[in-house]
């Protein structure tokens, strides 16, 4: 059985991807939404794509969990503040 609101939201997020996919070059910097945090990182939505930012890549300094600098739901450019 498969739901008519499932179907239009696979649909939509189809559609989402492959706009961010046309914009998507080496050095863009995209606005994402974290959706997740785990002991390594933060799944990031970018516009239909799901990154993964690792903890080594959130700062010079040493982190024990990424929820000490970012929260679900926390929205960034990618630029510093």
């Amino acid at each position: 059985m498969v739901s008519r609101k499932q179907l239009l939201a696979k649909k939509s997020s189809r559609k989402k991807r492959g706009k961010t996919l046309e914009h998507l070059e080496e050095g863009a910097i995209l606005t994402g939404v974290v959706k997740n945090l785990t002991e390594y990182g933060a799944f990031v939505d970018m516009g239909g794509i799901d990154g993964l930012l690792h903890i080594t890549d959130m700062s010079w300094g040493r982190l024990t969990h990424p929820r000490d600098l970012v929260n679900v739901g926390d929205q960034n450019s990618g630029q510093s503040p």
